[in-house]
């Protein structure tokens, strides 16, 4: 590559959501980290009731014990992992605010460096820089001291593949 390549973004924030929270990532009942919590706290509640009304009648509620604790147990485990994507949810949201400021964006693709314009707010990472680069079909994710996510659907197919050739090889 001997001249600099540009790319103009087309910013749509429903690109960017279908990305992130694909496969119900920010749901607090689907999510694929707490679905397992919440349906065994269900179940546990469930037979802590039936237990409770079973031991109403006999007057025995000490075997009340035996589902009470692992039901608190899961409840906070289902609450501290609600928190965390809570805080992801949020983090998310705030930064597509962020992103949805900007009228324009364009990428600078050089043999050294990767350039993102926004506005005239320049950022530059080298790279040699970038710890870690997703390339999948539907987005490219570069991780350095700045996260880039670039969505297919923010260009052109041609720009998609020329973006994955060109991260490919200067990222070995």
């Amino acid at each position: 590559m001997t001249e600099n390549i540009e790319i103009t973004l087309n910013f749509h924030r429903n690109h960017f959501e279908e990305i992130y929270f694909k496969n119900n990532q920010g749901s607090y009942i689907h999510n694929t980290e707490i679905k397992p919590l919440f349906r065994n706290s269900v179940i546990l509640l469930m037979v802590f009731v039936l237990l409770f009304f079973y031991t109403k009648a006999k007057n025995e509620y000490e075997i009340l014990i035996i589902p009470f604790i692992p039901l608190i147990v899961f409840i906070f485990k289902y609450l501290e992992k609600l928190a965390i994507i809570q805080k992801w949810k949020k983090s998310v949201i705030r930064y597509l605010n962020e992103q949805e400021q900007y009228i324009s964006h364009k990428l600078i693709l050089s043999n050294n460096s990767l350039s993102v314009i926004q506005d005239g707010q320049e950022t530059i990472e080298k790279w040699t820089n970038f710890t870690s680069i997703k390339i999948l079909d539907d987005y490219i994710s570069l991780n350095s001291s700045e996260h880039f996510l670039i969505p297919k659907k923010s260009v052109t197919p041609e720009e998609f593949q020329i973006l994955k050739k060109i991260i490919s090889a200067k990222t070995k």
